[in-house]
Formats: C-alpha cells, sequence, structure tokens
C-alpha cells in the first residue's frame, strides 16, 4: 500500500532498525492533537484502513508532519503486549511510504485503557 503523494518522500523503507522507545505518561501528550486510536481489543484489528485515510488527511493539511506513536498498556496489562501491537503499527506506516525518521515512539500506561492500544498523535 502507498500513501502516493501524501505521504511518499521518494524513499522507500521496506525494512527498519528497532526504534528507540520512551516511557512517559498520559500528562506528556496533554497538550499534543491526537491524531488515531487503535485497540487491539480483538485478534487481527483492521486497523490499516483508518490508519492510511488519517495520515492521509494530516499530511495533506501539514506536508511536514511529524507523528508520536505511543503504546498504551492498561495498569494492569502486560506493557509488551502493547509495544508489540506500535511495532505492527509503526512497520504499517512505514511501508505506506512514511519516512521511519517522521515517527518517535513512546509507551506508557493509561488508567483509562482497558486493553493494549495504540495512540498517534500529530505535530
Amino acid at each position: 500500500m502507498q500513501l502516493a503523494a501524501d505521504i511518499n518522500t521518494g524513499q522507500s523503507f521496506a525494512a527498519t532498525a528497532p526504534r528507540a522507545v520512551a516511557s512517559v505518561t498520559p500528562a506528556s501528550f496533554a497538550d499534543k492533537r491526537l491524531l488515531v486510536v487503535i485497540r487491539f481489543d480483538k485478534p487481527d484489528v483492521a486497523y490499516e484502513p483508518a490508519l492510511y485515510q488519517a495520515l492521509s488527511q494530516a499530511l495533506q493539511r501539514r506536508p511536514d508532519a511529524t507523528f508520536d506513536l505511543v503504546a498504551v498498556s492498561p495498569p494492569t496489562g502486560n506493557p509488551a503486549t502493547a509495544r508489540d501491537d506500535a511495532d505492527a503499527v509503526f512497520r504499517s506506516m512505514t511501508c505506506m511510504g512514511l519516512p521511519a525518521e517522521r515517527v518517535a515512539m513512546a509507551a506508557m500506561t493509561s488508567p483509562t485503557a482497558t486493553t493494549p492500544e495504540v495512540h498517534i498523535y500529530v505535530h
């Protein structure tokens, strides 16, 4: 899947190196614009069409946008599960043509999460 002119900057990233993940708190993102929430509440969540559309719209409005991709785990959940989900979303984003350096990754526990989630913020 390609995001054509919306995301593709002429570079393709088929494989990416492991990403550094910062530990953050929900307060870290209180002033940022939430673009997408993907809840992994069942196996094989079909998030890519909605992700594609959200990224396309964000980049039409702001071609130089960067994104924070946050693995969110519930207080009683396994943070590794949320991180694995975030890694899958990151791979989807780069396969769509978004350069890896435009995505910062983080992880946090949220008292409002009931399942592993991935939040994507745009700035």
